[in-house]
């Protein structure tokens, strides 16, 4: 499933990079525990069928067990690396959809339609109904948390999926369905909705870069405020906001001059 790559280009008519794109400089070791959490989760998979296969209650001849152990083992199947992370990110772009068309008063997504139009290719019968499963479980759920949240908070949508080029620091971003932009009387807030399991620094600083983007080209209704917003299928609405994000803006601008260097030498981190 894809939500398709956005063509953000400066008056001249020259590419530019997104914001997404440009953080991609920043390190993430917090992903190297995650990997090694996934190859865990493999290993205790197949160490339950071994035991479950030695410990069977009726009684079993070795060379039985034996051959029994060879065949599962050897049909054992990994589960891929980033089989959870591209379920979330479906799952995430899914939500997101729904959300957007709840804010703009727009009909539901069909949901059936929706997931067999967008199903990954080369999955079996099974797996395809697991993921299936798993996507609409966790999309429906940050989509039904978010509109609780929503129904009991007043706020004006200014802004739904709106693609904004900064001249000045050449690059782009869209305040997409996860920005919801309040209007109050001092300025606006902008909220970005995540379906993450938390908030973390790098969605601070895509935040930030996102209120450059509005700022310079909405300068007549400064940004306030800075929220983020993580609906949880379980019910559970995490959010935290902040009155100033400029440190996070200063480390976004230091990644924009580390991926213009490395742009410019041709050279990848």
């Amino acid at each position: 499933m894809t939500t398709g790559r956005r063509n953000y280009r400066n008056k001249r008519g020259e590419k530019l990079k997104g914001v997404t794109t440009i953080l991609g400089v920043l390190g993430k070791p917090a992903l190297i525990g995650w990997g090694y959490n996934q190859g865990l989760e493999n290993y205790d998979r197949l160490a339950q069928l071994v035991v479950g296969i030695l410990n069977a209650e009726k009684p079993v001849r070795p060379g039985r067990k034996l051959a029994l152990l060879d065949k599962e083992v050897r049909g054992f199947r990994v589960s891929p690396l980033y089989d959870k992370r591209d379920k979330a990110a479906d799952a995430g772009t899914l939500a997101h959809l729904m959300v957007e068309k709840y804010l703009l008063g727009q009909p539901p997504i069909n949901l059936a339609e929706y997931l067999h139009a967008n199903r990954p290719p080369d999955l079996d019968r099974e797996d395809l109904a697991n993921w299936k499963d798993d996507v609409r479980w966790k999309a429906e759920g940050c989509y039904s948390t978010f509109k609780s949240w929503a129904e009991g908070h007043k706020f004006q949508v200014v802004c739904v999926e709106e693609e904004l080029v900064s001249e000045e620091w050449q690059y782009g971003g869209t305040i997409d369905l996860g920005a919801v932009i309040g209007q109050t009387d001092a300025g606006i807030t902008m909220s970005d909705l995540k379906t993450s399991k938390g908030i973390y620094l790098t969605h601070k600083i895509q935040l930030a870069a996102y209120g450059k983007l509005w700022s310079e080209n909405h300068p007549d209704m400064p940004v306030v405020k800075y929220q983020i917003l993580a609906p949880h299928p379980n019910g559970h609405m995490q959010q935290e906001s902040w009155n100033d994000l400029s440190h996070e803006l200063a480390i976004f601008k230091a990644c924009l001059e580390i991926d213009k260097h490395l742009t410019a030498t041709g050279q990848k981190l």
